[in-house]
């Protein structure tokens, strides 16, 4: 986890008009980036784990 990720994350968030599955998807991705590699990576199935939403709910959100 990257607390500068995070608190990017959460600006962007208050910054720009998203949907709520959009938003969710942001920091979930926030929470799983390496602050020591700089790398964010996980799977579309390891998102629809940590936010509870479809795949193609989750495909759609990062696509906005």
């Amino acid at each position: 986890m990257s607390l500068t990720a995070l608190r990017a994350a959460f600006l962007h968030v208050a910054n720009v008009e998203m949907s709520a599955p959009a938003r969710l998807v942001i920091l979930a991705l926030a929470n799983r980036h390496n602050q020591e590699t700089g790398r964010c990576d996980p799977s579309n199935s390891t998102i629809c784990s940590d936010t509870q939403l479809t795949e193609r709910t989750v495909r759609k959100a990062i696509r906005e």
